[in-house]
């Protein structure tokens, strides 16, 4: 839990703009060109999308040996890559990016640690 509530504010800052920019190119932009032009659809790319995320976040929680509300895990992370996805489709990656680092915003209200 310390990546996702850095002690410093110069981690929260890190955080931050690692979401702004890696996550959202990694995770929902570049997932998101692949399907678009391997299918040739919008909807299927995003459905697509969607399942790599899912698969992502099963081996990050894997990993980390997380097993106690996994769901919220899971739901965090497939609604931002479903709006982030959705903006990088209509807007373009700026606006998802922008997406993306506000979605990070909680690192700032960490419960007074």
């Amino acid at each position: 839990l310390v990546l996702s509530f850095p002690p410093t504010a110069a981690g929260s800052i890190s955080l931050i703009m690692w979401s702004a920019s890696f996550q959202t190119v990694f995770l929902q932009a570049a997932p998101m060109s692949f399907f678009a032009r391997l299918t040739g659809r919008t909807p299927v790319a995003f459905v697509l999308c969607l399942l790599f995320r899912a698969l992502v976040t099963c081996q990050q929680l894997a990993v980390t040996n997380v097993t106690e509300a996994a769901w919220l895990f899971h739901t965090m992370a497939l609604v931002t890559t479903a709006a982030g996805c959705l903006l990088f489709a209509r807007f373009g990656l700026v606006l998802a990016m922008l997406f993306g680092g506000c979605a990070t915003l909680h690192v700032f209200f960490d419960g007074g640690q």
